[in-house]
């Protein structure tokens, strides 16, 4: 299937597919309901994002399209990019992950708004986790857009 529009929500971002396939199944693509959420980030703490059950010997990926903002009365900052997270276990339930940000696009008219993407583990679950830090040290507004969600369970923090 191929898409010329995916998103559009309130103008904050549009991407626009000149007519390659993106996804094999139009199913896999979340536009609204439980695939988007909105997160007021205080500058500079790790917060924890979404968190997916990953079952004995089985692994679990969830992609996401992020849109990070940092206004004061001013300036403004915008920092979007695409996050890929990725979970393993073991078959006694001991998960290794890991997150990548790619394709990450940034424009400021002062400053910087950087980001530092994480993850932690537990038995049979792993974490994404992320921290921005303005230089206008003020909180920032993430948006997260799910691309393809995993076969896996999860949970949105």
């Amino acid at each position: 299937m191929h898409m010329r529009r995916l998103l559009s929500l309130t103008g904050l971002l549009s991407i626009v597919l000149l007519g390659l396939p993106l996804l094999e199944a139009p199913a896999q693509i979340v536009q609204t309901g439980t695939g988007i959420r909105a997160k007021t980030l205080t500058d500079e703490l790790v917060t924890d994002l979404v968190t997916v059950t990953v079952p004995n010997s089985h692994a679990c990926h969830l992609h996401f399209i992020f849109s990070a903002h940092a206004a004061n009365a001013t300036e403004a900052q915008e920092h979007t990019g695409l996050i890929s997270f990725v979970a393993v276990a073991t078959n006694l339930g001991v998960v290794n992950a890991t997150s990548n940000d790619n394709d990450e696009t940034i424009a400021n008219t002062a400053g910087t708004l950087t980001d530092a993407w994480s993850n932690t583990t537990a038995a049979n679950s792993a974490t994404l986790r992320v921290a921005f830090n303005s230089s206008l040290d003020v909180a920032t507004e993430l948006h997260l857009f799910l691309l393809h969600p995993t076969e896996c369970s999860f949970t949105f923090n």
